[in-house]
């Protein structure tokens, strides 16, 4: 009869293990070792799996409420800027329909201008014909005339 696993005692007092037995009993522990890693392992992965997802799922609330924070910052400072832009070009248009109506004023003064210029001329017209009628008649008139003296004495 052959054994396949034999432990017996030595004549000292030891116990000694087959080689078979040795073996297999190496393999069974480490069997078990390597299930039991397995399983500690798969608890570890687990435990740090969960962590980092707790931890990127923090981050990103994090990054989204900076996110949306600055969202409504920019949002603000847009609708700031519209309200000065909108106000800088009623402004703009206003100064641009003052222009008009300089330019248009301007052009009907100088309208005015020039039409009492044209009235005045033609008012001072009979003076200046007068004048120089005048002034022909003193040129020719060295002589005392009659005529030309009447025509003095109208004068002044």
């Amino acid at each position: 009869m052959k054994l396949k696993y034999f432990i017996g005692l030595t004549r000292d007092g030891n116990m000694f293990v087959r080689k078979t037995k040795l073996s297999s009993l190496i393999k069974k522990e480490r069997t078990k070792e390597r299930k039991l890693c397995k399983e500690q392992f798969s608890r570890d992965i687990k435990t740090c799996l969960s962590e980092l997802k707790e931890d990127y799922e923090q981050k990103i609330k994090i990054l989204k409420k900076d996110f949306n924070d600055e969202l409504r910052k920019k949002d603000k400072e847009i609708s700031v800027l519209k309200s000065e832009i909108a106000n800088n070009h009623r402004d703009y248009q206003n100064l641009r329909q003052r222009e008009t109506d300089l330019d248009n004023m301007s052009a009907e003064l100088e309208q005015i201008i020039e039409t009492m210029n044209i009235k005045i001329q033609e008012s001072m017209q009979p003076f200046y014909r007068t004048r120089a009628i005048l002034a022909g008649t003193k040129r020719k008139s060295d002589k005392k005339h009659s005529k030309v003296e009447t025509i003095f004495r109208a004068v002044q």
